[in-house]
C-alpha cells in the first residue's frame, strides 16, 4: 500500500512540475501572415520567427485578436507577453514557425 501511495505522490508531483509556465516578455519586431494563415511574430526574446496562431485555426476569433495585439504592441512599441503552459522551452529555445508551442495567452503592457 505504501508503495501504490508513493508512486501516485511521484507521478502527481511530475505532472505539475511539467505543468509550469513559461512567460516570454519583450517587444515585438515584426510580424507577417504567411498563405497558410500562420500568424508569426519576431520578438525581441527569441532570436526566430515565432508562430502565435493560425486565422484557419478553430477559434478564429482568438487569433484576430492575437494578431491586433501583437501589431499593436509594433505600432506603439509596448511590451509583449507571450504564455505558454507546460513548454519544455526557454524563451531564446523557443521553436521557429510552426514547431513553435501554441500560446496559452498573449497579453499587452503599457509602460510608458
Amino acid at each position: 500500500m505504501r508503495f501504490i501511495l508513493s508512486a501516485v505522490f511521484i507521478s502527481i508531483f511530475a505532472i505539475n512540475a511539467n505543468a509550469a509556465s513559461l512567460f516570454c516578455t519583450g517587444k515585438v519586431k515584426d510580424m507577417f501572415i504567411d498563405s497558410k494563415g500562420d500568424v508569426n511574430i519576431r520578438p525581441d526574446w527569441a532570436p526566430k520567427w515565432t508562430k502565435i496562431c493560425s486565422t484557419k485555426d478553430s477559434d478564429v476569433v482568438r487569433c484576430s485578436l492575437w494578431t491586433s495585439m501583437a501589431m499593436t504592441a509594433i505600432k506603439d512599441n509596448l511590451t509583449f507577453r507571450v504564455s505558454y503552459l507546460g513548454s519544455p522551452y526557454e524563451c531564446g529555445t523557443l521553436p521557429a514557425y510552426d514547431n513553435a508551442p501554441t500560446p496559452h495567452y498573449v497579453m499587452l503592457y503599457n509602460d510608458h
